[in-house]
Order: C-alpha cells, then structure tokens, then sequence
C-alpha cells in the first residue's frame, strides 16, 4: 500500500467518523412564502369550552362530631321524634347546612377551554409543525369587551428538554521503533519500543423548548406550543379558565330561593309554617360569548429524503405564516352561560313579578332556578292571603310597601319573557 492510498484510507474513515446524522436538523434548509404553501396543507385551529365537572361535596354525618356534640345532636332529635325508625333514618342522613343568607355571585364563568390545531387535510407524513401561537380576544361590542379573562389554572410554563445525539470521538496515537544492529561477536540483535496514547471525547447534545406556555391578559389569551425532533405540535390544549362577562352585570339585583317547602302530604302549609330561604343573586344578561382566533405557525415541511426517519437525511422547507382569516368561535353559549331563571307573576295589576322584601326593606324580584319551584310557589299563593312567610322575616308583595292582593291567581314565566300575559 502506497503512501498516497494510506492517506487517502485515513481521510475517508475520518469523514466518516464525523458524519452523524442525528445532530443535524436538516441536510438542506429553504424558506417558502406561507402564499405559496397549497391550500390543503394550511394548518388549522378550533376552540370551545365545556363546563369542568363539580367535585362531589363531603357529606358530614354525626360521626364527624365530638362525643358531646354526637350526646347534644341524639337529644335533640329523640326529643322531635317518637317513633324509633325515623329516628334512626335521621341519624343515618348526612347533615346540610342551613340555606339563603350569602350572596350568589354568578358574574363569573369556570370553563376548560379547549384549543384544537391540525396540519391540513393534505399534508404529507413527515411534515410537522414546528412552533404555533394562537391568539383569543373576547370579542367587542361597541368599546367594550362581551367578556373578559379572569383567571387561569396553568402550574408554570412547562419547558422541556430533548435528548438529540451523544456524540463520542476516539483518537488512538502509537508508534513503533526497532533497531537491528549488528555487533560483530554476538550475531543478529535487535531493540525496539512502542509509545502510544488513547483519547477518548464525549458530548450530549440536547435541545430545549418550549411546549406550552400561557400569557393572559382581560383582554387576550395567547397559548405557545413548540415542539422539538421527531414531536409535533397538534391535537388538543385545555386550560381550566374563568371568564367575567362585562355585558348586562347588575350585582344583587334579585334574590333566588334557595330552598322552600311550601306542601306536606299533598297539601300547602300556612305561611308560618313555610320553608322559604332566599339569597342575593349576583349575574348578568344571557348573551354568546363569543371570541376571534388567530393562528401563527412555523410548519416543517420535506421536500427530499422522506423515506428517511432521521431528520438529518432530510432537506425541508421552513414556512412561517397565519391561517387565513381571522374565525370566531363560541367559547361558551347563551343557554350555557346563564341557566334559565324563572319567576312567578299576578294575573292582575299588569302582570307584575313578585316580589320578596327583607326585614332591612330590600326589594327585589323572587326567581327560581327551576320551573317546578317557581310553579309550587304560583299554586301556592293562588286564592289565598299572603304577607310573610316562613320565620326570617321575609314577606310578598308587588314592591316595597305593595302587598299581594287577596285571592289573586299566579303564574311561572321564564325571566327572559318577561310576565307575559299571552304565555300565562
């Protein structure tokens, strides 16, 4: 072997040493205007929200109790109560707290938002998107805001980091001397000597990102995802959010009843007798609540080497653009946002709501949040006389210092409607 060819050896098996393929992102890197990218390869977004499921409420039993206050709960229940087995079902029943008294504060939504990213329906295997940016602000009415964001439940920017190559480059040195000299009277000899030495180099390459990372303001939400070898950036973000409607809020403008009880066995109880807990209702008009959505992407995309797994093989093309337009999208639905209320109204004096006064001269509408309550109380009050009820204080009337006429008749209506005649 010539001088030359052992060089030329060396020199290949050196290329080759270096060539590692997995610490390249691309052999070949080019950018295509995001206009020139075929319409069916265009990545698209879609948002919507859904209510988070409410946790089950612990349920306290008088085993939760000291031993004392367990002695004081029996006595006062043996002492309302003569016969033995309903005794014993009322110490089985978990205790409820009393109701009415605080505020209900319904001016704010809980909601997980869900925002969906897909490659378009062309798009090639391989091709990936590399970093996305979707931007969600309330839609405006007027020059306010229909809603605004409140609060979000995010731990921190989640950053991660991948594992790319580890490299590992081996250098071994040694040389070889012999002398064979000859000394006359001691025939052939000879003295030699080896001197070598081994390095040995390693490295871990490894690349950062950012996989998602949440920036909030009352009047925008946007949500980066980036993505790193091999990962792509669609499918589904939820974040747990709270929104706060800025349209149509009047705090405690009405009371809700919380609970009542106004028949036993088929038959109505007197008014001192009634079970009748009402709360200040905190809450806004029903409305959509609607928001624009944007899209910014950087998309992956092959152009050679695709039958290639290693991205390194691969020549690519980078391209940074939006998706077309700018869509609306309804975060959350009227009929979601806001339940239906009902209320129960005279069919006299011009069809007026009534009304609950408190022992302080509060005076505001009385609505249920179900049909059923607000229809128990209009069969109620139907024919008969009525002022106060039940032992707090509260009584009826058509205002302040307007009571209920005698033997009236009553109907529920939705709050929405108004007290309709023509529905009643």
């Amino acid at each position: 072997m010539t001088r030359r060819s052992v060089a030329i050896t060396l020199a290949a098996l050196s290329l080759a040493a270096c060539a590692h393929p997995e610490d390249r992102r691309w052999t070949s890197v080019s950018e295509l205007p995001a206009a020139s990218l075929p319409p069916g390869e265009v990545p698209q977004v879609r948002v919507y929200s859904f209510t988070p499921p409410k946790p089950d409420a612990p349920k306290s039993t008088i085993r939760d109790f000291s031993d004392r206050g367990q002695a004081a709960i029996i006595d006062s229940l043996a002492a309302k109560s003569a016969d033995p087995d309903a005794f014993r079902k009322q110490l089985a029943t978990p205790l409820k707290a009393p109701s009415g008294g605080g505020a209900d504060d319904r001016t704010k939504l809980a909601r997980i938002l869900v925002v969906s990213i897909s490659k378009g329906p062309d798009s090639r295997p391989g091709d990936r998107l590399v970093r996305t940016i979707v931007t969600i602000t309330p839609k405006r009415n007027g020059p306010r805001s229909t809603f605004e964001f409140a609060g979000y439940t995010v731990a921190a920017t989640d950053t991660k980091v991948q594992s790319i190559a580890h490299l590992e480059d081996v250098t071994d040195l040694s040389l070889t001397a012999s002398l064979a000299p000859t000394i006359k009277g001691f025939g052939d000899n000879s003295v030699g000597g080896t001197a070598s030495n081994k390095r040995t180099t390693s490295a871990d390459i490894i690349s950062q990102y950012e996989n998602l990372n949440v920036d909030i303001t009352p009047d925008s939400l946007v949500l980066t995802r980036e993505s790193e070898r091999g990962l792509d950036v669609v499918g589904n973000t939820l974040v747990s959010l709270t929104l706060a409607p800025t349209t149509g809020t009047d705090p405690l403008q009405d009371f809700v009843v919380s609970s009542q009880k106004l028949f036993e066995a088929g038959k109505p109880l007197t008014p001192e007798k009634a079970t009748f807990a009402i709360s200040p209702l905190s809450t806004f008009a029903r409305a959509d609540l609607v928001a624009t959505v944007t899209l910014r992407y950087v998309l992956r995309r092959i152009v050679s080497g695709r039958e290639f797994y290693t991205e390194g093989k691969q020549g690519v093309q980078l391209v940074t653009g939006n998706a077309p337009g700018v869509s609306e999208g309804v975060l959350v639905r009227s009929v979601d946002a806001q339940p239906l209320l009902y209320m129960v109204c005279i069919k006299a004096r011009n069809h007026q709501p009534v009304m609950a006064v408190t022992v302080d001269g509060r005076a505001r509408n009385v609505l249920y949040d179900d049909a059923d309550g607000a229809r128990a109380m209009a069969t109620w009050l139907s024919g008969r006389s009525v002022t106060a009820i039940g032992g707090e204080g509260v009584t009826l009337g058509l205002g302040r210092t307007i009571p209920l006429p005698a033997g009236a008749t009553y109907y529920p209506m939705p709050l929405s409607g108004g007290c309709n005649p023509l529905g009643s």
